[in-house]
């Protein structure tokens, strides 16, 4: 049963059952093949040195209201965030906000098959937190969920109604929540990022002396059909041909087609 009612339903053509915004959420994110990550020069080349992404805790992505329905018993430190824009047509505000002019890159990632959060971690490989410590995965959870580390993907929705409400029940000392409501609602404000999220959410009680502002999460390259390198509109030449040079000695053992283009924008902005 969806707890809000100011989004209306959908209803799934072949089963005629009305599905609400966060059963489509997931539904849109399980579908995505492609995602675009805007960032900076320095992120790449950390992304490629050790086949890690990036997941920040909630209250340290740049909407700062996205603690405000987790704060119940600190469960924003429980919860942590990879971003990305499914919009394959570059976004002149994501290379403003997320790069620096001639420093930045737009990684491409194209995955082999759907349902990204399945296949995209190595759960061989420890976490790495923001002290540099390994954390040993207890367990990945891609359904009901028990114990361990939770992982979804999921498009944003975009409302404003999206921090009004708690995500976390408290009742007797008993605690009710749902991780598929984390991360999920933004304001109308940041529509222009279509964006979609890998949500991981840490909920072993072994996890409980976590507090990190960011996990580095090794990727399974197994999972990854090619990744493009779009260099920003103001990238020179020199740096164009370093970075080639780099990222190729990186991912030289990676099997993983690794591709370069310009950006559309070059020489049509300042």
């Amino acid at each position: 049963m969806e707890k809000r009612i100011w989004y209306l339903c959908t209803v799934d053509r072949d089963t005629k059952v009305k599905l609400g915004p966060t059963t489509i959420s997931h539904m849109n994110g399980e579908g995505r093949k492609e995602l675009y990550h805007y960032t900076s020069v320095e992120s790449l080349l950390k992304i490629t040195a050790d086949a890690r992404l990036k997941f920040s805790r909630i209250d340290k992505v740049n909407d700062l209201m996205e603690k405000k329905p987790l704060s119940e018993a600190d469960f924003y430190k429980r919860t942590y965030l990879a971003c990305f824009s499914h919009n394959p047509v570059e976004s002149i505000p994501l290379w403003k906000m997320y790069t620096s002019q001639g420093m930045g890159v737009r990684i491409g990632f194209s995955f082999r098959d759907k349902c990204i959060h399945k296949s995209i971690i190595d759960i061989s490989r420890a976490l790495i937190d923001a002290n540099n410590n390994e954390i040993s995965f207890i367990k990945l959870d891609m359904g009901p969920v028990k114990s361990g580390v939770y992982l979804a993907i999921q498009d944003i929705i975009y409302s404003s109604n999206a921090y009004t409400n708690s995500y976390i029940k408290i009742e007797d000392s008993k605690i009710d929540f749902s991780p598929d409501d984390f991360g999920i609602y933004k304001s109308p404000y940041w529509d222009f990022e279509e964006e979609t999220r890998l949500v991981m959410h840490v909920l072993s009680d072994e996890f409980d002396y976590i507090d990190t502002d960011f996990l580095l999460v090794p990727i399974n390259k197994a999972a990854l059909d090619h990744i493009e390198i779009r260099f920003d509109p103001w990238m020179s030449k020199e740096m164009k041909a370093c970075l080639k040079l780099t990222v190729n000695d990186f991912t030289k053992n990676w099997k993983v087609r690794v591709a370069y283009s310009d950006s559309d924008l070059t020489g049509n902005i300042q």
